[in-house]
């Protein structure tokens, strides 16, 4: 979740603790305040942990909160690249 209060992100995560189903649940989060590096680190990490799933035949799935958000990183980290 890129740009969202700690407080929602915590939300989210206790929902999943409730459910019981954190053991396969991870979350990837980079706050408006952080460094640009971290919301990098955020993103490259998502797809790391979806590439790991898919090489082990798991079931992935990666939920993006605002896309407008993504596409800024993305262009960034293309011009870094």
């Amino acid at each position: 979740m890129i740009g969202h209060r700690c407080s929602t992100v915590a939300q989210l995560v206790q929902f999943f603790l409730i459910i019981k189903c954190f053991g396969i649940f991870h979350s990837c989060s980079s706050h408006r305040f952080e460094l640009y590096s971290s919301v990098i680190y955020g993103l490259y990490s998502s797809y790391a942990m979806r590439e790991c799933f898919y090489d082990n035949k798991m079931h992935t799935l990666i939920i993006y909160d605002d896309f407008s958000k993504h596409v800024v990183t993305y262009r960034k980290m293309c011009l870094i690249l």
